[in-house]
């Protein structure tokens, strides 16, 4: 929420701007039975990065039907200047969100690409989905059923993955999923290059500080 609105105020056309799905942005008085928030990420919360967030909390949705939300929500905040050049599901790192990332959001992906990207959209510009996360055998495992190694790929074969603090000078643990990226013709989005800090002179790893092993590889 807070990243799409600083996007309305300060890029530019010339930006390729992504957002992401598996989360849904709902104000507490509007939260129902079953909602599952997730509190690591409500204002206020240890580690919490943004300090001006809305008064907002983020509820965990990896349906189809939070694909379509979470565009919808995006491309209110962005307004009209900013063109959205893809959407991503985001952490789905437990079996769980993994099992449901598969049945519901990949596949809703694959849809609203389908839609976007047709001879009636007004869209302005192709819209990509992809797959952003921390954990490379995640990343392998999805890619697997989204972009299988042989045969037709299905609907929701996705465009581009984006592998976050896998691939930098401390950590080279994603190169498995990214030559797998670099067989089957999908974009690699390198993010966390730095280490969450560490390797721009700052004393986090991991988004926690960095202990005294991590600051002699360094």
């Amino acid at each position: 929420t807070t990243s799409d609105e600083r996007a309305k105020r300060l890029l530019r056309d010339e930006i390729r701007v992504w957002t992401k799905v598996g989360r849904v942005m709902k104000a507490r008085d509007a939260l129902v039975e079953g909602d599952e928030v997730e509190e690591a990420n409500v204002p206020g919360a240890p580690g919490m990065i943004y300090s001006d967030c809305p008064d907002v909390v983020p509820v965990l949705d990896y349906t189809a039907k939070g694909v379509m939300a979470s565009w919808d929500d995006s491309m209110g905040r962005l307004g009209d200047d900013i063109v959205l050049a893809g959407l991503r599901c985001h952490d789905p790192e437990t079996p769980e969100l993994e099992k449901a990332a598969l049945k519901g959001s990949l596949p809703g992906l694959g849809n609203l690409r389908a839609n976007i990207n047709g001879p009636w959209s007004d869209h302005p510009a192709p819209m990509m989905v992809g797959l952003g996360l921390n954990d490379a055998g995640v990343a392998a495992r999805i890619l697997d059923e989204t972009n299988p190694p042989s045969g037709t790929p299905p609907p929701h074969a996705l465009d581009a993955l984006m592998l976050a603090g896998r691939w930098h000078l401390l950590e080279q643990s994603g190169a498995a999923v990214l030559a797998t990226c670099a067989a089957r013709g999908i974009q690699v989005h390198v993010a966390g290059i730095y280490a969450s800090g560490l390797l721009a002179g700052g004393s986090t790893y991991e988004y926690r500080p960095a202990t005294a092993a991590h600051l002699a590889k360094r």
